[in-house]
C-alpha cells in the first residue's frame, strides 16, 4: 500500500524575491501526488491572486507493445469484461489472462513435481520387494477397498 502525506507550505516572497513590492506576499505551496512517482505543485500567491501549477511526470520505460490477434469469440469477450466495468481497457484484460496462466503454470510445477516424488517411492517400493501381485482385477479391488476403508476409519 502506498500511503502519502499531503502538506501545505507557506513561503514568505519578500524573503525570497525582495524586488517584489507587496506588503504581505505569501506563496502557498501544494504538492498533488498523481500517481507513483508523479506529481505536481499548485501554488497560489496568496496576495496576488494567482494559481500556477507544475508537473513533474516520471519518466518511465514505456511498456512493450504486442499486436495481438483474437477470434471473434475472444473479441466479444474482451468487450464484454471492459464494457462490464471491471476492467478499464483490453490490457488489463490481457495482462490478467496472463496471470492466470503463471499461475496454473506454477501450479502444474508442483503437481508434477509430487508426482514424480510419488513414482519415486513406488520404484523404491518395488525394487525393496514391498508390494503385492493379484492375479484378478477382483483380488485388486478387494485390496483397494479395504485400503480405502482402513483409511476412512470404516
Amino acid at each position: 500500500m502506498l500511503v502519502l502525506q499531503i502538506e501545505t507550505q507557506t513561503f514568505d516572497l519578500q524573503e525570497r524575491s525582495p524586488h517584489l513590492s507587496t506588503s504581505s506576499p505569501q506563496l502557498f505551496l501544494t504538492p498533488i501526488i498523481l500517481s507513483a512517482g508523479q506529481w505536481q505543485f499548485l501554488a497560489v500567491f496568496a496576495s496576488y491572486g494567482i494559481v500556477c501549477q507544475y508537473k513533474h511526470l516520471a519518466q518511465e520505460a514505456p511498456m512493450p507493445t504486442r499486436n495481438v490477434v483474437l477470434t471473434d469469440h475472444q473479441a466479444r469477450l474482451v468487450e464484454q469484461l471492459v464494457s462490464s466495468g471491471r476492467y478499464q481497457n483490453a490490457s488489463e484484460v490481457l495482462r490478467e489472462g496472463l496471470r492466470l496462466i503463471e499461475r496454473r503454470e506454477s501450479e502444474d510445477e508442483i503437481r508434477l513435481a509430487a508426482l514424480r516424488d510419488a513414482a519415486k517411492i513406488g520404484i523404491a517400493d518395488i525394487e525393496a520387494g514391498n508390494f503385492r501381485s493379484f492375479d484378478a482385477a477382483d483380488g485388486l479391488g478387494q485390496h483397494l477397498a479395504k485400503l480405502t476403508a482402513e483409511a476412512i476409519g470404516e
